[in-house]
């Protein structure tokens, strides 16, 4: 009988695939933003992955002015909001603290003063901001064959499969 090995090696948070220019945003990541360790400026551009309405909206009521960028139409629902409550109370929030949802967002590259917002149908527009707040988080992409010797029976379980939510 073979060996077999589970392997639950996690998620990570996502990144801009580019880094900001010199003269561009201040890129800030979710994780270091709740530590306090990033700052934020006036313009705040989330990118939000899924995870990024309720940074949105307390930035909003807290002064900024906000861009909320989604990669559907709307606020998607979290993997953990099961009866969609979340979505329902969220999208009533960022209408009332003024958050400028952006949807149908493809990629966010930040540029000399501000971010390039590349949309689906290849439309692309410049939104000028200080902070660019990355939040979400992706699945971890360690190759099984480095972790699982050849002809092992190999199952990835948890959020290397599909991220539930920030933990």
């Amino acid at each position: 009988e073979g060996e077999t090995v589970v392997l639950a090696t996690g998620a990570h948070p996502h990144v801009l695939a580019s880094a900001s220019p010199p003269t561009g945003p201040t890129v800030v990541g979710y994780a270091a933003y709740l530590a306090g360790q990033g700052t934020v400026g006036e313009r705040v551009v989330v990118v939000s992955h899924g995870e990024g309405a309720e940074f949105a909206v307390a930035l909003a009521r807290t002064g900024h002015q906000v861009w909320l960028l989604e990669q559907g139409s709307e606020v998607r629902p979290a993997a953990y909001d099961y009866a969609g409550r979340r979505c329902q109370a969220l999208t009533d929030y960022l209408a009332e603290a003024g958050v400028h949802l952006v949807g149908l967002v493809d990629a966010a590259q930040p540029t000399e003063g501000g971010v390039l917002v590349c949309y689906r149908n290849g439309h692309r527009e410049r939104l000028l901001t200080d902070t660019i707040l990355v939040t979400g988080r992706q699945a971890s992409a360690v190759p099984v064959c480095t972790l699982a010797p050849p002809g092992w029976e190999v199952y990835q379980v948890g959020d290397c499969v599909t991220p539930l939510g920030i933990a």
